[in-house]
């Protein structure tokens, strides 16, 4: 998975790392990295549960992987590690400026990138495997309902919209 660590700090109990990893190649087969923050509790290595996060398509500055990082810093001391990533809608200006020609494409590269995801997530050995769920929000939530279709390994799939958080 050829994972690169940018920082890994420890703050109150939490351990926070920026990362990238190795991801699918993009539609035109260049190499593609997944930016992501990987949250964690800091000391111990008791079984825990895990949650991929993913974001909402909007132009506010947290639709990226930021968009959950304070729940998964107060999950952390709980026993839950966490993983956050970027998304092709991560960038502002994705929706205006993708071909509509290509969405099928990059709906479904996007649905093997959040399976890579999980399979980056599920690397940790503290991680029980029995309590892993998938968090999203908007297009986060719509990718999601899609990748659980085909990931036996979530066990529980939270989707919300801007309205209301609905559990399922």
């Amino acid at each position: 998975m050829a994972l690169q660590i940018a920082s890994d700090t420890v703050t109150d109990g939490v351990r926070t790392v920026d990362l990238t990893f190795a991801d699918v190649p993009d539609i035109d087969d260049s190499s593609h990295r997944t930016a992501a923050y990987r949250v964690l509790p800091a000391g111990g290595t008791s079984r825990h549960a895990a949650i991929l996060f993913v974001h909402w398509l909007d132009d506010s500055p947290d639709a990226n992987r930021t968009q959950f990082l304070a729940q998964a810093k107060e999950l952390a001391p709980l026993g839950v590690e966490s993983l956050l990533i970027e998304t092709m809608w991560s960038d502002p200006k994705w929706f205006e400026g993708r071909k509509s020609a290509e969405d099928l494409a990059n709906s479904v590269l996007q649905v093997k990138r959040l399976r890579r995801a999980l399979d980056v997530l599920l690397t940790s050995r503290d991680i029980d495997r029995s309590r892993v769920a998938y968090v999203g929000h908007d297009f986060g939530a719509m990718f999601g309902a899609v990748c659980a279709s085909l990931a036996e390994r979530l066990r529980r799939l939270y989707c919300c919209n801007l309205a209301e958080p609905i559990a399922t």
